[in-house]
């Protein structure tokens, strides 16, 4: 993804990124977006962890970091 993304920063075609790594480049100027109308449904990430009783306070720490970071607005 990191590759499609200095890509298109190069103006060697477009990019469907997810937004967490194109909201930086957004920002500055260095990317802009398209097509926003053909865009029906946005997309899915998940956290996959093995199964236990407790999560570890440096899992959930994480967890929420993720979500906090991932999921914002550009």
């Amino acid at each position: 993804m990191e590759a499609i993304r200095a890509a298109a920063i190069d103006s060697l075609g477009l990019a469907y990124l997810p937004e967490f790594l194109a909201a930086d480049a957004i920002r500055e100027g260095l990317l802009q977006t398209v097509l926003s109308d053909s865009l029906t449904a946005p997309g899915h990430f998940s956290i996959l962890w093995p199964s236990a009783r407790f999560i570890t306070p440096r899992l959930r720490a994480f967890i929420d970091f993720a979500a906090e970071k991932l999921f914002t607005e550009v």
